[in-house]
């Protein structure tokens, strides 16, 4: 098979700053929560110089993790609720 032009470029040659900083961002929040810290605390430890696009970051993860664990684990919005001790 012929190598073609894109081949051994990063996996993110072709993404954006502002598309590497949510990534990052995002695997940041999800370690955090995976340590055990609530939503707020790995929330906190974002280093997003930009405060309107940490804003959106943190809005769009608590809507994906509310998707995730209640819609697609059936856990009870109760119980989530306890777990991520979010106060926004």
């Amino acid at each position: 098979m012929a190598e073609k032009w894109y081949d051994g470029l990063a996996d993110d040659a072709f993404m954006t700053e502002t598309d590497v900083v949510y990534q990052n961002a995002v695997k940041k929040i999800r370690e955090g929560l995976e340590k055990g810290l609530d939503f707020n605390s790995a929330c906190a430890e974002l280093q997003v110089e930009n405060e309107k696009l940490k804003k959106q970051i943190i809005d769009d993860m608590l809507k994906v993790i509310i998707a995730e664990e209640h819609y697609n684990k059936n856990i009870p919005l109760d119980k989530l609720a306890a777990t991520l001790q979010c106060v926004r």
